[in-house]
């Protein structure tokens, strides 16, 4: 085995390990919108049941990701499959988060993981 597809199998079994324990499942809320000959728009919601792993941030946490996210925003972690993207919602322990950004984290070309900035909206 290369060098590059042990270390995307170590990093997927480190993921594995890790989401394994700490797994939780939360809704996903994804919104599209269609156009019809028209030009009227029509906007649409799916809720998903998707498993993720979820950090709300604290005091501590604050400066790593300053101007970006505030203490009560989050931090998620998505299967690599997951479809997350800018601008859907989280729904967590009755919060609701907006997704402000998102980073696919490869080794060698395969993604390992997806991690989501969540804004914190309001309580649900």
């Amino acid at each position: 085995m290369s060098l590059s597809n042990q270390l995307i199998s170590t990093a997927r079994l480190a993921w594995k390990q890790v989401s394994g324990i700490m797994k939780e499942n939360v809704t996903l809320h994804t919104t599209s919108t269609t156009y019809d000959s028209n030009d009227d728009s029509t906007v649409s919601e799916t809720n998903t049941t998707v498993s993720a792993r979820i950090e709300v941030l604290e005091t501590w946490q604050e400066s790593e990701f300053a101007g970006v996210l505030r203490v009560g925003d989050a931090i998620g972690y998505f299967e690599p499959d997951s479809t997350i993207k800018v601008k859907d919602h989280i729904t967590h322990s009755s919060i609701k988060y907006e997704v402000v950004k998102v980073l696919k984290e490869q080794v060698s070309g395969s993604i390992i993981f997806i991690e989501a900035y969540l804004k914190r909206l309001h309580t649900v």
